[in-house]
């Protein structure tokens, strides 16, 4: 190496000759087999940079096969209860395109879901019971807004990968807890209602047909069961669920299935089993162009609505109670004293008076003997009460981003 070296430095234009001479061959090689001296080549035009395809963009996409398990401990959640909504949204630069509403029933077997092999993240929109009480994502692991509480569940479908690098199925559990009926608020049960009707506008095959209406009809029934809610809110869930119907009848939103070459413009209108894609758009388009660009159309892109973004959080809700510390009592008191001499008939109230009478009348040779009569008086005795704070936790809805058009 070190005679390299020295060679390099006594041959300097020698050297940059054959390394000339080098590139020149390396260039003209390059030109003949990329055609750049064909008879048929086109005239060079402008690309732009984001229609470069990297090299990062030509590799191959791996699809992972993955399956939704959701568990509930306290065993509340049935098969009489609307279905646990799956939200499902891609976090990194691969799954990014990946946002998409899957409903799963209490007890069915659950289909394969196609995903591109990274990461996501998984929220769920709460069942409702047959009892109105809900049912909330338990074991979340990720504060989404930083605010303390943990409403995210996250996966990497990558971490689920044999040692020949061939895809596994990966069992994604997902467990809920139930929040009962009697702590349920108007305004929760407003909030989960309007989940699932943006669910069932934005969701997959699941979520549509006699699927969708199945839902509605059970939302109805089992919002009606819970003798909490006001029939304000039971009115307004009917309301709801009737303007959701049309959506029932609307074909999932095409999505994104990947390919092989990381191209993600090959467009299906199923969504097989719940595969990737952005269903709540109606275009076709899943957001996200890893390689290459759509062929513009000449049509203007219609507004779609994108729903609102948010979470639960746990806020306390005063409720102010007057509490008995002691009750009221009512009894009869010592009040006073009749003292009757019946060797003379005096009489007197006093305790002092009545001896000092005796004494005269035992100096004039008397007995001194008297009658004694007791008085008593009614005396009641007011309650003795505080205020106490006896309100509760509540799971409140709390919106990042409004619904826009976009």
């Amino acid at each position: 190496m070190n005679k390299i070296k020295e060679w390099l430095k006594s041959h300097t234009k020698q050297a940059i000759a054959i390394a000339t001479a080098i590139v020149l061959i390396i260039a003209f090689a390059v030109a003949g087999v990329t055609g750049a001296f064909s008879k048929n080549t086109e005239p060079e035009t402008e690309t732009s940079a984001s229609e470069t395809t990297t090299e990062s963009e030509t590799q191959e996409t791996i699809i992972d096969e993955i399956k939704l398990n959701v568990t509930s401990p306290d065993e509340k959640w049935t098969a009489e209860s609307s279905p646990a909504i799956v939200h499902i949204v891609g976090t990194d630069d691969n799954t990014k395109s990946t946002d998409f509403y899957h409903a799963i029933s209490y007890g069915k077997e659950e289909p394969k879901i196609s995903l591109v092999s990274g990461e996501y993240e998984l929220t769920v929109v709460a069942p409702i019971n047959v009892d109105g009480s809900i049912h909330v994502l338990a074991n979340a692991n990720k504060d989404a807004d930083k605010d303390g509480t943990k409403e995210t569940l996250t996966f990497n479908s990558a971490d689920y990968v044999t040692k020949d690098k061939a895809s596994e199925q990966l069992l994604v559990e997902i467990t809920i807890k139930q929040i009962p009926a009697e702590q349920v608020t108007d305004e929760m049960m407003k909030e989960v209602v309007d989940n699932i009707k943006t669910a069932i506008k934005d969701g997959d095959d699941t979520l549509k047909g006699d699927n969708g209406k199945q839902i509605l009809d059970t939302v109805n029934k089992n919002v009606d069961a819970n003798e909490h809610i006001s029939d304000e809110t039971k009115e307004s869930t009917k309301e709801t669920t009737e303007s959701a119907q049309s959506e029932t009848e609307t074909k999932p939103a095409e999505t994104v299935k990947p390919d092989n070459t990381g191209n993600t413009d090959n467009t299906s209108t199923g969504t097989d089993n719940g595969s990737t894609g952005n269903t709540g758009n109606g275009s076709g388009n899943s957001g996200g162009n890893t390689g290459g660009t759509k062929p513009d159309t000449g049509k203007p892109k219609e507004p779609v609505w994108v729903p609102d973004q948010g979470h639960y959080e746990k806020v306390w809700v005063e409720n102010m109670v007057l509490v008995e510390i002691a009750p009221a009592k009512t009894e009869k008191v010592y009040d006073y004293s009749d003292f009757y001499f019946t060797e003379d008939g005096y009489t007197t109230t006093s305790e002092a008076d009545c001896i000092n009478h005796q004494m005269e009348l035992a100096m004039q040779g008397y007995s001194g003997s008297f009658q004694q009569k007791d008085h008593y008086k009614t005396v009641t005795t007011p309650a003795v009460t505080e205020w106490q704070d006896q309100g509760k936790y509540e799971d409140k809805w709390v919106v990042d981003v409004p619904g826009h058009w976009e």
